[in-house]
């Protein structure tokens, strides 16, 4: 993949495109891959874009699996590292940090950064002091502090305005800073990366019907005409589960434009146990960045 980086923090983001979970510059069999054995569904009821903006378009991930040959892979800390990547000997040991703390030293900058950019233990104690590591304020699951530091909008949830959200960028293997690499198509199936990203099927491994199946499925309906713009019924099914102990994070992200063409991110984060029965479907009520215990939602059986 072509990669047009011009910041200076280019060759951090270069490096996370390059290793890792879902790797930018390899491939790998699709006969190995083995899908998720449980799912669920969403219905995001009476979602109203907030005043004059514009419904662009929505992201789903379940922030608690990782996509890595030949499957599915628990992320305890919904760090964007496998667990099974943060218990090898050899990491903890050159990058401290562990599989059940998403920020292990607690500096502000999560074990991602730490790994995809490769910074080793000593080099860690050279970041940038990070005052408010918990503010977020576009709203793109990426703190401020990790944004500035890889030189990301930390403003506007959609860096390049390519139409992906940040966060799914850096976690798929997609470059922020990239907006043509949203419509290239890195494993040649006929899919483009933004559209994999969207469907939650990898990027590097042609799809076929068997990686379809178990592709993300949105069915978006118009359901009112309000004073500014549509109102939606938006049903997201077939998003993995895994067994982890704190519970499955999926959080569903919409993206909006404003009149000035300025992106705005609002989103639905929920928590269910891979215990749960099989063909639920969560009911939520409008985008409002709410968090919620899937043992509280409502929900209805899929018939």
């Amino acid at each position: 993949m072509k990669l047009r980086l011009t910041n200076p923090h280019a060759s951090v983001i270069q490096y996370m495109l390059c290793i890792g979970i879902v790797p930018a510059c390899t491939s790998v069999p699709l006969r190995d891959i083995v899908p998720p054995s449980n799912t669920v569904a969403l219905l995001i009821k009476d979602y109203c874009p907030s005043a004059k903006n514009i419904f662009v378009d929505i992201f789903t991930s379940n922030l608690s699996a990782i996509w890595h040959e030949p499957g599915y892979e628990n992320d305890t800390d919904r760090d964007g590292l496998s667990d099974k990547i943060e218990l090898e000997e050899n990491v903890i040991r050159d990058f401290n940090i562990s599989a059940t703390a998403s920020d292990t030293n607690n500096d502000g900058y999560s074990d991602f950064v730490v790994v995809k950019g490769g910074y080793r233990a000593f080099a860690q104690s050279t970041f940038p002091t990070c005052v408010l590591p918990n503010q977020d304020t576009d709203r793109d699951g990426v703190s401020d502090c990790t944004e500035r530091f890889i030189r990301i909008d930390p403003e506007y949830p959609d860096s390049d305005y390519d139409n992906i959200i940040d966060l799914l960028e850096l976690r798929m293997g997609t470059n922020p800073l990239d907006q043509n690499d949203a419509f290239q198509d890195m494993d040649d199936d006929g899919a483009t990366n933004y559209d994999e990203i969207r469907n939650n099927t990898p990027l590097d491994v042609s799809n076929d019907d068997y990686i379809n199946t178990y592709s993300y499925q949105y069915t978006i309906e118009t359901v009112a005409d309000k004073t500014y713009g549509a109102c939606y019924n938006i049903r997201i099914q077939n998003i993995p589960l895994v067994d982890v102990t704190n519970g499955n994070l999926i959080r569903v992200f919409v993206l909006e434009k404003d009149a000035k063409e300025r992106m705005h991110a609002h989103s639905v984060t929920l928590v269910v146990s891979a215990s749960i029965d099989l063909n639920l479907t969560f009911i939520a009520h409008g985008v409002r960045d709410q968090v919620i215990d899937g043992k509280l939602l409502a929900y209805e059986l899929e018939l």
